[in-house]
């Protein structure tokens, strides 16, 4: 018993350290550390594209291996929408086939934590 005491410490320590102020609810620590995307795809004629997919790098050699983080598909207002995300920065990839030709676009993206980023893109040959 007197061995076990120091663990039921060291846990009640440890399980009130990750509480607010009042210590009723757990602190979000990663809060600050999470933004959004929404990226919007157009077509070589300026119009929103849907049903299209964009994808998130978290760097150029997995872009170069398409090793990517996630996928979204565009909506119908051509907007697609990547849920929170680590701030950082990122490379993006979409692409489709539009009257039998591939049209595609690569960029970065800055994610900033706490924020909406948005960003476009543009299919083009």
């Amino acid at each position: 018993m007197k061995k076990s005491l120091p663990v039921v410490l060291a846990l009640a320590l440890f399980s009130f350290s990750a509480c607010d102020e009042d210590g009723t609810s757990p602190v979000d620590t990663t809060a600050s550390y999470l933004g959004k995307l929404e990226v919007k795809v157009f077509d070589n004629s300026i119009n929103v594209v849907s049903n299209t997919p964009v994808y998130l790098y978290r760097n150029l050699d997995d872009l170069n291996n398409n090793f990517y983080l996630e996928v979204d598909y565009t909506a119908g207002s051509g907007i697609a929408e990547f849920g929170e995300t680590i701030e950082g920065f990122y490379y993006l990839r979409t692409g489709r086939y539009i009257f039998n030709e591939w049209y595609a676009d690569t960029g970065a993206v800055q994610i900033i934590g706490g924020q909406l980023t948005k960003r476009e893109m543009y299919l083009h040959k």
